[in-house]
């Protein structure tokens, strides 16, 4: 029997052309630290890189659960984002209140891509040795 220890949820958003200026607002770094201590992962760090005037940015928010970053594209109107959490965190639940408060911020959404992987799976000693023989080395 296989479990996994985290869930990692990957997702794409497409803004409004009139929304594209908010891509360059520090305040999404602030949105997503609150929206992680809103569903009880505890941020221990939190850093932005913006890449010039206009240019986006990249945040990273270090979890005591794992992480949750983005990666903007102004021009594109484009930002992606990656949220893993171990535990009770549930990933998908920070990504619904960040986009919530984006929401409550102004900024709507123009298109939206998910997808959600099931990671760091334990196997007992049976299913690991049944899946050392799977392996091609």
């Amino acid at each position: 029997m296989q479990k996994n220890v985290g869930q990692h949820v990957i997702f794409d958003w497409h803004f409004h052309e009139k929304d594209i200026h908010h891509l360059i607002n520090g305040i999404w770094t602030e949105l997503m630290c609150d929206a992680c201590r809103e569903c009880g992962a505890t941020v221990l760090d939190s850093n932005t890189r913006a890449f010039g005037d206009r240019a986006g940015f990249t945040f990273a928010v270090i979890l005591a659960e794992s992480h949750a970053t983005c990666h903007t594209w102004p021009e594109y109107g484009l930002a992606t984002f990656d949220i893993y959490t171990c535990g009770t965190v549930n990933p998908k639940a920070i990504m619904k209140t960040f986009k919530q408060k984006l929401y409550d911020e102004g900024i709507s959404l123009k298109h939206y891509d998910e997808q959600l992987i099931n990671r760091g799976f334990v196997y007992n000693e049976y299913d690991v040795n049944q899946h050392m023989m799977d392996l091609d080395l």
